[in-house]
């Protein structure tokens, strides 16, 4: 079915009161595909082929090469996101407000993705890096602004879940390119970012997008370019509350995912020359555990017309796979707990953007809320290495106090859903 015969075409952007119609099964179908396409491009050089780049290029200072390429790139995904998002929501042009970055952005990151499969210099792979994050972030701020302008509200928590179904299986597509690429340097960089373009391409192409006419694009001043990166809680309150708990309820997740690897080391002993093995077993279990929660719960929440009993939901099954973990004597045992935690994610993941798009301050600005929401997914990746090693070091003379930390983990994540009963616009 053709996306172009879902949405009719407009000459200007919808209007505050405007309530998309409902969107049919092939539109969604083509838009999660688009989300999967990007996604593949977007993670599989951060999972698996930059670090193996990096081992060709400067064996002996990969891990600190490492460090800065993945640090810096971080940051300026987070400040593209809503940067370019603000800028979509502005556009004037013929062929539409998302098109342009939708297909150029998926572009730019295709000639990124180019120049790093063929250089042998760390400082060009690294530039090419983080231009690559900005660009196909650029895409992800446009494509994320399609959910609230093109999918009703009775819709969106199935969409939301089936978001969680796209990332985690382009993560899994990613980590199979990767096996079967191997080492050879240029295709494990093009490939993936040829899958993005020609999805993101046929998506764009046949998308029936919103124009937005010149008298109607505000003004850019030093006010509004900075509101693309903050949101006043007085004059958007459930907008606010919902950003803090999706960003306390990310920083919990994270605590499990970043430091898995020392923790299988560090408490459950595991041998470090098969360290990629048994984290490759935990993403595999997680990700199938998170695609099967979010996309069943995301169908059961458009159900029954609530949002935030998942939320609770999500997060109680975290906090009793963070008691599994820490008691956790062997392998099979983690991987239970990494189950539950998975389960909780895909739960929470199911409403968490359907509440998050529930609470936008205006459709003429979704392209720039959703990018300043996004700022809570990407910030608590980065700030867990500053809060957790204090966190590791509580009644001990080395990071070992696994204990402390996923206990952090449970406290940070149920503060996050106690948050989501402050946002009045959500059931």
């Amino acid at each position: 079915m053709s996306v172009s015969t879902d949405h009719p075409s407009s000459e200007t952007s919808p209007g505050p009161s405007d309530a998309p119609p409902r969107a049919s099964t092939g539109f969604i179908a083509s838009y999660i595909a688009a989300q999967v396409g990007l996604y593949v491009v977007l993670l599989t050089p951060g999972m698996a082929t930059i670090a193996v780049r990096l081992q060709q290029i400067d064996p002996v200072h990969k891990t600190e090469n490492l460090s800065w390429v993945m640090g810096v790139g971080a940051f300026v995904a987070m400040l593209a996101n809503p940067l370019f998002g603000r800028l979509s929501d502005r556009t004037t042009s013929r062929l539409g407000r998302r098109r342009p970055w939708l297909i150029g952005g998926a572009a730019v990151g295709l000639l990124c993705m180019l120049v790093m499969g063929t250089t042998d210099s760390v400082p060009v792979l690294a530039g090419a890096w983080w231009a690559a994050q900005a660009a196909l972030n650029a895409t992800l701020a446009a494509l994320s602004a399609l959910l609230p302008e093109r999918i009703p509200r009775e819709q969106q928590g199935r969409v939301s879940g089936l978001h969680s179904f796209a990332m985690y299986g382009a993560m899994m597509i990613g980590v199979g390119l990767a096996s079967v690429i191997g080492q050879r340097p240029t295709w494990m960089f093009v490939i993936p970012g040829i899958v993005g373009l020609v999805a993101m391409g046929w998506f764009g192409l046949r998308l029936n997008d919103t124009r937005l006419a010149k008298a109607d694009r505000p003004p850019l001043s030093v006010r509004e370019f900075l509101s693309s990166f903050y949101v006043n809680p007085r004059t958007a309150p459930d907008y606010s509350w919902a950003w803090l708990s999706r960003f306390l309820c990310f920083l919990g997740f994270f605590c499990l995912s970043t430091y898995q690897a020392f923790y299988l080391t560090d408490h459950l002993h595991m041998p470090p020359a098969r360290l990629s093995t048994f984290v490759l077993g935990s993403t595999v279990v997680q990700a199938i555990c998170v695609m099967v929660s979010a996309t069943l719960f995301g169908w059961v929440s458009d159900r029954v017309g609530r949002r935030k009993p998942f939320v609770f939901l999500g997060a109680a099954l975290f906090a009793v796979s963070m008691v599994v973990v820490i008691f956790a004597a062997d392998y099979p045992t983690f991987l239970v707990g990494v189950g539950l935690a998975s389960l909780g994610i895909g739960v929470y993941s199911s409403v968490d953007t359907a509440i998050a798009v529930g609470v936008l301050r205006s459709p003429k600005t979704a392209a720039r809320d959703m990018g300043v929401l996004n700022i809570a997914n990407t910030l608590p990746h980065s700030l867990i290495t500053v809060i957790a090693p204090p966190i590791l070091v509580i009644g001990s003379n080395t990071p070992s106090n696994y204990t402390a930390l996923f206990v952090a983990a449970t406290v940070f994540t149920l503060v996050g859903a106690i948050a989501i009963l402050r946002v009045k616009e959500v059931n």
